[in-house]
C-alpha cells in the first residue's frame, strides 16, 4: 500500500480534553480542513473511537489535535512508518504537565516556584495563595487547576484530588501580574517560529522574550502548533503554561490559514524529489 497523494487526515480534539471549549477547538480544525480542500486535497476525518484499526498509509499528512494519552500512545505506535503528523503524538505527550515541568526544570526556565507533593504525607512550603494543579493533563475539569487561598480551600482541593484518584499534585506560587495568552507555529524545517500572535497587544520587547522562551522549550519538545500563558510582573516574564494546539480563540482564521500553509510546506519538503 502507498500514500494517497491527495488525502489528508484530521483528528479532532476529544471532547473531554477541551475543557468546555470543544466548539472553539472544532472551529479551528474545520477552518484548516476548508483551506486544505481549497488547495485541492481530499480532507478526511479520522475516527478515533477505534484507533487500533487505523491505516495511516492512506494519508499523506495528518493534522491532529488529540490530547488523550491513550489515543496519543496508540497513534504514536501506529504511525511509525506512516505520514507526517501535525502535531506529532510523541511531541504532544511531552506537553503533559508532568513531562513539561521536567523540561522546564532541565532548561532552567523562569517559572513560578513549583513543587510536586503527595497530599497525604508531605507538607507544602508555600504561602497562601498558591495554585494546585493535576500532574498529567493541563485542564479537564475546573477543579484540576485551582487557586488556594487558605487552609479550608487547601483541604477542599485535596479532597477533590483524592476523589479522582490523585495523591501527587503540583503546587505553584501565585504570581501577581498580567497574564498573556499566546499562540504560534514552530517549523520543524527551519527551526523557527513562523507564526505568532497574542490575545492582546504587547511590546516588541515582551514579544521577543516570549518567543525566546518558546524556542528554548522547542529544543526539548518540538511541538509545531502551540499555545501558552506567561505572567508579566514589574521585572520578569514567567512561563506558566505551554500546550499542544490550542483553539487560537483570539485569531482562529489567521491561525487556521497559517496551519494549513505550514502543512503544505511539510508535504513539499518531505515528498519533493
Amino acid at each position: 500500500m502507498g500514500y494517497n497523494l491527495k488525502k489528508i487526515g484530521f483528528c479532532y480534539r476529544e471532547p473531554l480534553h477541551s475543557h468546555g471549549s470543544y466548539g472553539n477547538d472544532k472551529i479551528i480544525l474545520d477552518m484548516v480542513q476548508k483551506k486544505i480542500r481549497d488547495y485541492g486535497y481530499e480532507a478526511s476525518v479520522i475516527d478515533l473511537t477505534n484507533p487500533r484499526n487505523l491505516e495511516f498509509d492512506k494519508y499523506l499528512l495528518v493534522f491532529s489535535m488529540c490530547r488523550s494519552l491513550d489515543n496519543l500512545s496508540i497513534l504514536a505506535k501506529r504511525k511509525k512508518k506512516g505520514p507526517v503528523f501535525v502535531n506529532e503524538p510523541l511531541s504532544t505527550i511531552m506537553t503533559l504537565r508532568e513531562n513539561l515541568y521536567k523540561v522546564f526544570k532541565k532548561i532552567k526556565l523562569f517559572i513560578p516556584k513549583t513543587s510536586s507533593i503527595n497530599i497525604e504525607n508531605e507538607q507544602y512550603d508555600f504561602d497562601f495563595p498558591f495554585w494546585m494543579k493535576r500532574k498529567d493533563y493541563h485542564h479537564i475539569f475546573s477543579e484540576d487547576v485551582v487557586l488556594v487561598r487558605n487552609n479550608d480551600e487547601y483541604e477542599k482541593a485535596k479532597s477533590y484530588f483524592r476523589s479522582i484518584g490523585y495523591r501527587k499534585v503540583f503546587i505553584q506560587d501565585h504570581i501577581i501580574g498580567k497574564k498573556i495568552k499566546f499562540y504560534g507555529i514552530y517549523s520543524r524545517i527551519s527551526k523557527e517560529i513562523i507564526f505568532f500572535k497574542t490575545a492582546e497587544s504587547i511590546s516588541k520587547e515582551i514579544e521577543d522574550l516570549i518567543k525566546q522562551i518558546v524556542l528554548t522549550i522547542q529544543k526539548r519538545v518540538s511541538i509545531e502548533v502551540f499555545g501558552g500563558d506567561v505572567i508579566i510582573d514589574k521585572s520578569s516574564v514567567y512561563i506558566v503554561d505551554f500546550n499542544s494546539w490550542p483553539s487560537f480563540k483570539a485569531c482562529p482564521e489567521e491561525g487556521a490559514h497559517a496551519i494549513a500553509d505550514y502543512g503544505m510546506s511539510l508535504i513539499r519538503y518531505r515528498y519533493s524529489d
